[in-house]
């Protein structure tokens, strides 16, 4: 009788147990909420922020720790709180879903009920290329119809891939650019923000590249360096006014825009260099950094692979890897988290960076050879599903004899399409 009164206290303390474990991942309830956004324009672009500030709105502190997982169709700059919405073709309805860690889901109905204007982006009546070869900076700007209300000006680093902004509501639709460090090669735009019939609208110009020198880029965003195939190599920034001269692997010339490479020839393996002259073999403009082509694998890693889960106040660690198959070559490497690139550091050519995470996301490792950064990789994604402290929930289960195991444990008050884990 001591004996089966034993394995019944057993049997409670685990189910109790069980109960604590499970209840301190999730919320018993997580919630929908329905937005309606008829702020949007055709044509135009919308932040996030505007969607996410909306009553009933994503509170602020919120806003980092979830995702959007359902574009509509439109054109979402990554998966972030901060990404950039286009893609109004038309006055919609859209529909977009923004998911929190603690499962709550905000459904955003987006009506575009007029159109934005269009403008465009200039440096002295063009919107071609600026190649500023031995010129300086700054660069002259204006947007036309200067019918704006008030201008946002960026530029983006075409390499890193940075975004960097000048004044972002200028009452002026003239701007003079003038970067810090003039050698990178740049894109520049602007954001309009005016009004249409009683309605704010926002619109992104054009983007015109300007640089003192030249880089090549794999069109289609590939590397440079894969085990076999084909890519097409495009100088920037190409304008018109001048004459582009390549020179091949194996030291011959060719003239134009593009070159298509073919990995399987060997003859195709090696060293690519653009020169920019004011007329065939006229003066000198600038010359691109070689870019070293080859038949060989670069690769990226995660550790831990996969989806990771992680208790909300808690952390976990990431290593990002990659080690150069030459020993002589040296690795940048960046952290990408739900599309949004990090800042960028150095080492050798053996790369193992450890990252302790605090919040969910995804998370994306990328190296790139320091002296030929078009030489690049990236690991799969690893998934951090963040979770929060909730609510015990009760647990009933069936009860188990000597040599028997507990069965059908079910967790009161859950949620369908809610995720339930044990937090340590």
């Amino acid at each position: 009788m001591e004996l089966r009164f034993l394995r019944f206290r057993i049997l409670i303390i685990l189910l109790v147990l069980v109960a604590f474990l499970f209840g301190a991942q999730q919320s018993a309830y997580a919630k929908n909420f329905n937005v309606s956004f008829d702020g949007a324009c055709v044509g135009g672009i919308v932040n996030s922020n505007q969607l996410l500030s909306t009553n009933p709105s994503v509170p602020s502190g919120l806003r980092d720790k979830g995702s959007w997982v359902n574009t509509g169709g439109l054109d979402f700059s990554n998966t972030s709180h901060l990404a950039v919405i286009s893609g109004f073709s038309g006055p919609g309805p859209y529909t977009a879903e923004f998911r929190l860690h603690n499962g709550d889901r905000y459904f955003y109905t987006i009506t575009a009920p007029v159109s934005a204007t269009a403008f465009t982006f200039e440096s002295n009546g063009s919107t071609d290329p600026v190649l500023l070869g031995a010129s300086d900076y700054p660069v002259p700007f204006n947007v036309t119809p200067p019918d704006g209300t008030s201008y946002a000006y960026y530029y983006r680093n075409v390499q890193t891939g940075v975004v960097s902004n000048g004044p972002l509501s200028s009452p002026s639709s003239n701007w003079n650019f003038n970067p810090t460090n003039d050698q990178p090669i740049y894109s520049a735009y602007s954001v309009v923000t005016h009004n249409v019939s009683g309605r704010v609208c926002r619109s992104v110009t054009n983007s015109i590249e300007v640089s003192k020198n030249l880089t090549l880029q794999v069109i289609g965003g590939g590397s440079v360096c894969q085990a076999t195939g084909t890519f097409v190599l495009e100088v920037i920034p190409y304008s018109p006014g001048y004459y582009y001269e390549w020179t091949l692997p194996d030291g011959s010339f060719v003239s134009g825009q593009t070159y298509s490479v073919n990995l399987d020839d060997i003859n195709q393996r090696g060293n690519y260099v653009v020169s920019a002259y004011d007329v065939p073999m006229g003066t000198l403009v600038a010359t691109s950094d070689p870019v070293a082509v080859g038949a060989y694998s670069l690769t990226a890693s995660i550790a831990p692979a996969g989806t990771v889960p992680l208790c909300e106040g808690a952390t976990t660690n990431l290593s990002g890897r990659s080690i150069h198959p030459n020993p002589s070559v040296n690795l940048d490497y960046q952290w990408i988290r739900n599309g949004v690139a990090e800042g960028m550091s150095t080492n050798g050519y053996n790369v193992e960076d450890n990252r302790t995470v605090t919040e969910g996301g995804s998370f994306v490792f990328r190296v790139q050879e320091t002296s030929n950064p078009l030489c690049y990789a990236m690991s799969a994604p690893t998934n951090v599903e963040l979770a929060i402290v909730a609510n015990s929930m009760p647990v009933t289960g069936s009860h188990a004899c000597e040599g028997g195991q507990i069965s059908n444990i079910r967790l009161g008050n859950s949620e369908v399409g809610v995720t339930y884990r044990r937090c340590a």
